[in-house]
């Protein structure tokens, strides 16, 4: 092999490496099971195969789900190979993740040369460091959508340059896109409607090239056939939901985006989407600028004139002047921007992180789109000796990154948290009670586990551990897209098991309280006791987050004081309580 080939060995092993050693540490060294959106994640993939497989997707909180099974039925893959476990999740995540990154490095070698393959690595090796072990081994929706949206823009931009086989790529990816998660919708739509056009000009370019000779035609009938029964086969489940149900999941959908709703605007979305765009965007690193203790983005924070925008439009003309076919990833990226400020001025209640995650790729592409668009129309003596700086100086970053990359990886996904501890402890007693009662329990918790300033411990963990167990969980009916309908009839329930504040467990004929947890030691209550007294003090007894967060922002000089209250556990002490709703069957 030439130096060239070791190169690109030596780049490759650089990324991939830290993607094995996530997956040796997820599957040595188990940890707790997931809570919250990941445990319902785990339930509703443990149901695929059985007779209650999903239809459609993970729950989504304005009440319907996500538009299709496709992922869930790609994450049960890896779970049952696995272990079917949380780990196993995590492991199905990594593959997912090291197709992506394989796919992405193929195209730019394949489109661009050894070039465009070093600059696109050392990109994806930033956006690999930034997103670092707990979101590379999380298969929760919004963090495996980060490279496969820019595996999406380079699958697009592939068809783009002329490769018909591309098309089908394109539409299984994004079908699973927006089929897993309807935030990433509008971004891999918009990328496939590019694509679309793109292979629209590709055919009848063919046909016109071609005349009577049916090969140049058949080039791009083939491709076209295969993404079409690819399409048609994957969006089978969710079309077969809606006919069932009544109503079905899109007609839920349809009902609620016809009605009035307060969104965010074009402005702030730009501004939102501009965060990524500046010179410390998201997607390298940069911390994101959140409203003080809560995971909200401050659209205020963004830059006033995003950099890598003039950066990408002077290198969309400098190729465009030259046709150079460089050209196809700066429209891609051009697409790609403009969706998501048009989806997000859609966006309904706060900007949460999660929720802007997809737009890594409006920063990823642009910066790719720009290099590669001013540097490949070069010729001659200029690229020569652009390359013999260039090309050493992004080989040196790479294997740089590649090395930070595998320290992170070595130390595996953060541990699990107190709150997450607690969680599995009232799990654990939970199984126990509940297997007991031989019949179905029914599980229901005061205690949401919302995102805000105290968090929570929800009942999804339990659900996890209790079906896992073997115990037949039932929930209300208002949470049926969260745990599947099929469980959502609590009249069947022979126990019920409540999540509470332990200081206020509930009352009653045939309660009982079978589990205490704290997430904080004696110590440690008794300093967040006197922190909250000091808050009170100063802004007046408050009841809720709601209320202490807008007190606060009357008063940011307490704000440091409000942050060591907060990063205390300071969620209460829990029971897990539970009664008799009717006598079990005789067996």
């Amino acid at each position: 092999m030439g130096r060239r080939d070791w190169v690109v060995v030596g780049v490759s092993v650089a990324l991939f490496v830290p993607l094995v050693l996530l997956v040796v540490h997820v599957l040595v060294y188990t940890d707790a099971a997931p809570g919250g959106d990941q445990a319902l994640l785990q339930l509703r993939v443990s149901d695929v195969g059985s007779s209650h497989t999903p239809l459609v997707g993970s729950y989504q909180r304005f009440g319907w789900n996500q538009p299709g099974p496709a992922y869930l039925y790609l994450l049960a893959i890896a779970y049952r190979l696995f272990g079917s476990d949380f780990a196993a999740l995590r492991v199905g995540a990594l593959i997912a993740n090291a197709l992506a990154i394989g796919g992405v490095l193929l195209i730019g070698y394949k489109r661009g040369g050894f070039a465009l393959y070093l600059w696109t690595a050392v990109l994806v090796a930033v956006v690999m460091h930034a997103m670092g072990p707990a979101m590379l081994a999380s298969p929760w929706e919004p963090d495996v959508s980060v490279l496969a949206l820019i595996l999406l823009f380079f699958v697009v931009s592939d068809v783009a340059l002329g490769r018909a086989w591309s098309i089908p790529v394109a539409a299984v990816i994004t079908t699973l896109l927006v089929q897993g998660w309807a935030t990433t919708a509008p971004i891999a739509m918009a990328l496939f409607a590019w694509a679309l056009v793109a292979f629209a000009f590709g055919w009848y370019a063919a046909c016109e090239d071609g005349g009577s000779d049916r090969a140049p035609r058949e080039r791009w009938r083939r491709p076209a056939l295969i993404a079409g029964g690819a399409l048609l086969v994957i969006w089978t489940p969710p079309f077969v939901q809606e006919l069932r149900s009544n109503p079905g999941n899109f007609t839920l959908m349809a009902r609620f985006f016809s009605q009035s709703h307060k969104v965010l605007g074009f402005s702030d979305a730009y501004r939102v989407t501009s965060l990524q765009l500046g010179i410390r965007p998201p997607w390298a690193g940069a911390p994101l600028p959140l409203i003080p203790l809560v995971p909200v983005v401050n659209p205020a924070a963004a830059p006033a004139v995003p950099i890598i925008v003039v950066l990408l439009l002077a290198a969309t003309v400098f190729a465009a002047l030259r046709r150079n076919r460089s050209l196809a990833f700066a429209v891609s990226a051009i697409v790609a921007i403009l969706a998501e400020i048009g989806a997000l001025s859609r966006l309904m209640g706060d900007v949460f992180v999660e929720l802007i995650q997809p737009g890594w790729v409006c920063g990823f592409a642009p910066v790719l789109a720009a290099g590669w668009c001013a540097y490949s129309p070069l010729r001659g003596t200029v690229r020569r000796r652009v390359a013999q700086v260039a090309l050493p100086a992004l080989t040196v970053a790479v294997l740089g990154f590649g090395v930070a990359n595998m320290v992170q990886a070595a130390h595996g996904p953060p541990a699990p948290s107190r709150q997450d501890q607690v969680a599995q402890q009232l799990a654990d007693q939970g199984v126990q009670i509940a297997r007991a009662a031989h019949g179905p329990v029914l599980i229901r918790s005061t205690d949401p586990g919302q995102p805000g300033l105290l968090g929570g411990v929800g009942p999804q963990l339990l659900a996890l551990e209790l079906d896992r167990a073997g115990v037949d969980v039932v929930v209300d009916h208002d949470l049926w897209n969260r745990y599947g309908a099929f469980r959502a009839e609590p009249s069947r329930a022979v126990l019920e098991l409540r999540i509470t504040h332990a200081a206020n467990p509930p009352t009653g004929h045939g309660w009982r309280v079978v589990a205490k947890v704290d997430s904080l030691g004696t110590r440690q209550r008794e300093r967040r006791d006197r922190l909250k007294a000091q808050l009170d003090a100063r802004l007046g007894v408050t009841h809720s987050d709601t209320e202490l967060l807008i007190k606060l922002g009357a008063h940011p000089e307490l704000q440091k004081l409000a942050t060591q209250y907060a990063t205390l556990n300071s969620n209460p002490a829990l029971a897990l309580s539970a009664r008799t709703l009717r006598p079990a069957l005789l067996r």
